[in-house]
C-alpha cells in the first residue's frame, strides 16, 4: 500500500484549507490502494472537524508548531516513508530594505 502524506500548519478559515479538506473528502474511494497520513501540528480551525475518519493524523512534537524548525523534524520521520507529499506552509520572509 502506497502511503500519501498531507501537511499543513491549520485548518483555519481559508481557500487552501477548504480545498485540502475536500480533497480528504475525496479520496475514500482509493482508501483500500493507499494510506492517507495528515500531518497537522495545530489540530484547530474552522474545518478541523471535516476530516474524514479513514485519514490517518500524525501526532508531532511541540517543535512543529513552528513550521521553520519543524520542516527539518519532518525531512527525519523516515518511518513514514511517503510514496507522495503535499505540504502547504506559511512562511514569513523578511524583506530588505
Amino acid at each position: 500500500m502506497k502511503k500519501v502524506l498531507f501537511v499543513i500548519n491549520a485548518l483555519d478559515g481559508g481557500g487552501a484549507e477548504k480545498s485540502l479538506v475536500s480533497l480528504l473528502n475525496e479520496l475514500e474511494q482509493y482508501k483500500d490502494e493507499y494510506s492517507f497520513d495528515l500531518l497537522i501540528p495545530n489540530k484547530k480551525g474552522l474545518f478541523y472537524n471535516q476530516i474524514p475518519d479513514f485519514i490517518n493524523e500524525i501526532t508531532v512534537s511541540k517543535s512543529m508548531k513552528y513550521m521553520a524548525n519543524g520542516f527539518k523534524e519532518l525531512i527525519s520521520l523516515r518511518e513514514l516513508n511517503p510514496y507522495l507529499i503535499f505540504i502547504k506552509l506559511r512562511w514569513v520572509l523578511k524583506q530588505k530594505r
